[in-house]
């Protein structure tokens, strides 16, 4: 994944990739247990991607995933863009839908009576790793950590990069290594993203 990597010396540097302890990730599954509304959503998804030696997909909907992080959770408008192109998919591939937005998108969903569909289950914060072990698309903001568990669980990506390094990450991971489709955070339109989404599901 490192970009340029031919400029590292391969006798000084040795890139490990993803390194998630076994304990972090039971941690994580525990902590399903203190909200049961989530707990029954990842129950109903097995784990489907390689590192759990899965071979076929057994549900006939597919778990989706979205996060913006940690530091840039409060653009409303992304997870607005998002929350559209989920009802444009709508009779074009069964999801389920998990939304991390961030304690002030919360609020503000709550306060505004904002109506979200069905198949989506909003939470300020969700065990990502136990999350991805089972999604079959993963929308994110492209940081360093979530694209590393991504390609860890061969999870493919749908990329709305906000600032910083997320859009040379973007660039790296969609453009380069075809690992999924990015999107300009300052011209999303719902059903391009829908579009791009479905691409990634199927």
């Amino acid at each position: 994944f490192q970009p340029r990597l031919d400029v590292f010396d391969q006798h000084k540097f040795m890139f490990v990739g993803c390194c998630v302890a076994e304990s972090v990730r039971r941690e994580e599954e525990l902590q399903l247990d203190d909200d049961p509304t989530l707990r029954e959503l990842l129950d109903a998804f097995d784990p489907v991607n390689p590192i759990e030696n899965v071979v076929e997909e057994s549900a006939s909907e597919k778990l989706v995933y979205v996060s913006l992080g940690t530091v840039f959770n409060n653009n409303a408008f992304v997870f607005d863009a998002l929350l559209d192109a989920v009802k444009l998919l709508e009779g074009r591939v069964r999801i389920r839908a998990l939304f991390a937005v961030g304690k002030q998108v919360i609020k503000e969903y709550e306060a505004s009576g904002k109506v979200v569909p069905g198949n989506v289950i909003l939470r300020a914060f969700v065990p990502q790793l136990a999350v991805l072990r089972r999604a079959r698309a993963f929308v994110t903001h492209c940081g360093m950590n979530s694209i590393s568990e991504a390609v860890h669980y061969a999870v493919p990506v749908v990329c709305v990069p906000i600032q910083a390094d997320q859009p040379l990450v973007a660039e790296r991971v969609c453009d380069e290594l075809r690992l999924g489709r990015r999107f300009d955070p300052m011209r999303l339109d719902a059903h391009e993203l829908a579009n791009g989404l479905y691409e990634v599901l199927t």
